[in-house]
């Protein structure tokens, strides 16, 4: 554990303390997140509290690793729960896109035109994009397949995934103009 997690922790409020009212994530779609939050006062969610026992766990960047961690030696119990639901909840995620993609085009039938995603600034939206009937954005398709791809909360991971394990020819492409980017903004 790092110096400064160390140090915020010597300084935690005590259990007879009033505890301030925990919240999730902005936009933190991880089942992890029922137990853990931010300060109200911490408006730019910066310092992640356990709900159970106070403790700040570093999440670096959104990372959950470490809160997973957490879970699993300090509140085992808990820990069994979130995997418990957190397994359900991919396994429903796979189901849910599993039927849409059944019920996807088929390539002979007429393609809807796809738009890119709104305020998208990733490269991967060269590849993927919604269907401009599709005005709340919620199903992401291919460009070069057309399958549906799960990106819950706006996460691309799932999107670079596809690329990988399906047109490597394009994930290779989609990697290289990233890192020219990264390095033309660095």
């Amino acid at each position: 554990m790092s110096a400064e997690v160390n140090k915020m922790n010597e300084h935690a409020q005590s259990p007879d303390e009033v505890q301030e009212e925990l919240v999730k994530k902005k936009g933190g779609c991880s089942i992890i997140w029922n137990w853990f939050g931010f300060k109200i006062s911490d408006v730019n969610q910066q310092t992640v509290l356990c709900r159970l026992c106070r403790r700040v766990v570093a999440a670096k960047g959104g990372n959950t690793s470490n809160l997973f961690n957490h879970l699993k030696t300090v509140h085992v119990r808990e820990y069994e729960d979130c995997t418990k639901m957190r397994a359900t909840d991919i396994a429903q995620s796979r189901a849910q896109v599993n039927t849409m993609n059944e019920h996807a085009e088929s390539p002979d039938e007429v393609q809807e035109e796809l738009v890119k995603k709104k305020g998208g600034s990733s490269i991967i939206w060269n590849w993927f994009g919604f269907k401009i009937s599709d005005v709340n954005q919620q199903t992401v398709l291919c460009r070069l397949c057309r399958r549906i791809v799960a990106a819950k909360g706006g996460n691309t991971s799932n999107l670079f995934n596809h690329l990988k394990t399906v047109h490597l020819r394009e994930y290779e492409d989609c990697t290289k103009m990233r890192a020219t980017d990264i390095a033309q903004s660095g």
